[in-house]
């Protein structure tokens, strides 16, 4: 298995059930970004914002976040913000973020802490070393009920997750639940959100049937 391009100073992080290799210095922009499923098959996700040499990055109820770093093959050019991909590998962009290079990424509780790192002057002589620390909060807008019901529309389980975790990153544990109190189920009928290679795998490993819409 290898990485598309040569690089190096590029980091990772997860977002649902891909990992996610981003930036880094390379003879391309140093923007691209590549994701590896369960089953280690890879995808190239829509690029970074703008190139990222030495960036962070943390994992963060299923988005992976990348951070700081400098613009490959440009000197002391730090392109700020933030690029988000979500666990449908989608990216958005946040105006949070570090102007820094080899910063460090971690999580805590709702929280994805970026701290430390370094900006050279364009003299190449001075450096700013950084002791402060950027968080990202975790936005919860509402909440959401994943249920699992019966063929009579009879609720057999329920989870509750915070309304920006996708349907598919919760499939797991309401799965689990239902498949343990009703072992007897042959075929579990959901939507095209919940077609992934995962899901699938870990349905019919299971001897079950998944009935799914059609998905381009």
């Amino acid at each position: 298995m290898w990485y598309h391009s040569s690089h190096h100073q590029y980091t990772a992080a997860n977002a649902g059930n891909y990992t996610l290799f981003a930036g880094g210095d390379s003879k391309d922009k140093g923007d691209v970004v590549e994701a590896y499923d369960l089953f280690l098959t890879r995808t190239t996700p829509q690029a970074l914002a703008a190139g990222r040499e030495a960036p962070a990055a943390a994992s963060l109820d299923g988005y992976a976040v990348f951070t700081g770093g400098l613009v490959p093959g440009e000197d002391y050019k730090y392109p700020g913000g933030a690029d988000v991909y979500n666990a449908q590998l989608v990216r958005t962009g946040s105006d949070n973020g570090l102007l820094a290079e080899g910063a460090a990424g971690t999580v805590v509780g709702g929280f994805a802490l970026f701290g430390g790192g370094c900006r050279y002057a364009p003299t190449g002589t001075t450096v700013t070393r950084y002791n402060t620390v950027s968080a990202f909060h975790r936005v919860i807008r509402g909440y959401e009920a994943h249920t699992a019901c019966d063929k009579n529309g009879y609720v057999l389980e329920t989870v509750v997750t915070p309304g920006n975790v996708h349907d598919s990153v919760a499939f797991d544990d309401v799965y689990d639940k239902v498949t343990e109190s009703f072992p007897q189920i042959e075929t579990i009928v959901a939507d095209s959100a919940y077609k992934t290679p995962h899901i699938c795998k870990k349905v019919f490993n299971d001897g079950r049937v998944l009935s799914t819409a059609y998905k381009r």
